[in-house]
C-alpha cells in the first residue's frame, strides 16, 4: 500500500514507477474551504476491488486519530414506499392525507412567522400516543428550550412535570448543532452518526435555512437528496422545519424532493394578517 500526501492545493503526484508495483494507492489531500481545513483521502488504486467512491473526508482528532467521514451509501434506485403510519391527530390526517414510514416532510414558514411550536405538539403526541422514537437535530435552538415547549403544553393539561419530563426524554432526543462549525460533508456525517446512535422512527431537522447557506445550492441539494434518500431506505421519516429566507425558489427546489410540504404564509383580509397553511403533496 502506497500512501502519499500532496502539498496544499496540489492534485498530481510526481511520476513514479512505484505506482505500478503497489496494490493500493491512497492519496491524502487538504485544502481550505470557508476557513476550515478540509482533508480528503483519495483511493486511486485498489487492485481487485471495484472503486465507486473517489474521495472520503477525514479529520485528525485528539484521542481518536484519523476519523473518516463516509457519506451515506449512494442508492441507484428510489426506495419503495413503506407502510402507512397514523398521525396521532384526526385533524392532521384529514388535512394532509396518508403518510408512510420514510416520508420526507417539509414545514416552511416566513422568517418572522414561525409557529413551529405546533410541530412539536404533534411530535409530542406521536411519541406518547404512538410510542414513536424521535430525534430532533436543531440548528437554532438549545435542547432544553424545545423540551420546555412540549413540557409546558403537558403542564397546561394538568400533567405532573417530573413524570412528563421523564417520559418525554425517554421518547424524544434533542441535539443542537452549529452548522457553521463543520464543512457540509462533516455535518452530514455528524447527523448520520447521531441517527445511528438513537435509531429513531422520525428525525427532525430544525432550522434548515441555516445549513443551506454553508455551500452552493447545487452542492447542498445533492448532499440533501442523498441523505434523505438513505434515511428513506431505512424507513426513517424525515421532518424538515425552516424559514424561506432565500425566497420561494430555494424552498420549491427542496419541496420537489419531498413527499409532503406544508407552507405557512400570511394572507391579508380586511386589514388583518391571518396565517394560512398550504399543503402540497
Amino acid at each position: 500500500v502506497l500512501v502519499a500526501e500532496l502539498p496544499l492545493g496540489a492534485e498530481a503526484l510526481a511520476a513514479s514507477s512505484l505506482e505500478f508495483a503497489v496494490d493500493a494507492i491512497v492519496v491524502l489531500k487538504h485544502k481550505i474551504e470557508d476557513g476550515f481545513i478540509v482533508r480528503k483521502a483519495e483511493v486511486r488504486k485498489a487492485r481487485g476491488a471495484p472503486l465507486h467512491l473517489a474521495e472520503v473526508n477525514f479529520s485528525i482528532l485528539e484521542g481518536k486519530g484519523i476519523v473518516a467521514y463516509t457519506p451515506p451509501p449512494l442508492l441507484e434506485e428510489i426506495p419503495s414506499e413503506a407502510e402507512e403510519v397514523p398521525l396521532a391527530s384526526s385533524v392532521l390526517e384529514e388535512a394532509v392525507g396518508h403518510v408512510h414510514r420514510g416520508f420526507v416532510i417539509n414545514y416552511f414558514h416566513p422568517p418572522h412567522l414561525s409557529g413551529k411550536q405546533y410541530i412539536y405538539y404533534w411530535l409530542l403526541a406521536l411519541a406518547l400516543k404512538r410510542k414513536a422514537r424521535i430525534l430532533v437535530i436543531s440548528y437554532t435552538t438549545p435542547p432544553q428550550a424545545l423540551y420546555d415547549v412540549m413540557l409546558n403544553a403537558l403542564a397546561r393539561r394538568g400533567v405532573d412535570r417530573s413524570l412528563a419530563e421523564e417520559e418525554v426524554k425517554r421518547r424524544i432526543t434533542i441535539k443542537a448543532l452549529n452548522p457553521f462549525a463543520y464543512s457540509i460533508s462533516e455535518l452530514v456525517y455528524r447527523e448520520l452518526s447521531l441517527i445511528e446512535d438513537v435509531k429513531p422512527d422520525v428525525v427532525v431537522f430544525d432550522g434548515v435555512h441555516l445549513p443551506r447557506t454553508t455551500a452552493s445550492q447545487e452542492r447542498h441539494i445533492k448532499e440533501l437528496f442523498n441523505e434523505v434518500l438513505y434515511l428513506k431506505s431505512n424507513r426513517i421519516t424525515v421532518v424538515r422545519v425552516g424559514a424561506c429566507i432565500e425566497g420561494e425558489e430555494v424552498c420549491s427546489r427542496e419541496a420537489s424532493i419531498s413527499d409532503l410540504t406544508v407552507v405557512k404564509k400570511e394572507v391579508y383580509r380586511e386589514n388583518r394578517a391571518e396565517p394560512v397553511l398550504y399543503v402540497y403533496r
